[in-house]
């Protein structure tokens, strides 16, 4: 988004414009994804605690990622909406997930 335009820009500063969750939500929809419920709560989690760096915790052997796990159109979204917020990410866990090298190629 339009927040994170300027380079620099700490999370809490885009949350300040912008919502994290619901820019992932949208960012699925027009990309006929179905948002992952993991990386949902790990993004509110994030947002509750209000620091200036955030975290993706989305392993696809969580018990509630099981049966949905991200795969490489997942990450095309990611790198929409993290890419500008990436000096601010401090962990992304996408282990155990359907990724191939081009999913990581998107991310990279």
């Amino acid at each position: 988004g339009a927040a994170a335009e300027e380079e620099g820009i700490t999370f809490t500063e885009y949350m300040a414009n912008e919502d994290i969750v619901q820019a992932y939500e949208k960012a699925c929809v027009i990309a006929n994804r179905k948002p992952s419920h993991v990386v949902r709560m790990s993004l509110k989690t994030c947002v509750e605690e209000a620091r200036d760096t955030f975290r993706i915790e989305a392993p696809g052997n969580h018990k509630l990622a099981f049966t949905s796990r991200l795969a490489d159109e997942d990450m095309l979204v990611f790198s929409e909406v993290f890419q500008p917020l990436a000096s601010c990410l401090l962990r992304l866990d996408i282990s155990y997930n359907l990724l191939t090298d081009a999913g990581a190629h998107t991310l990279a």
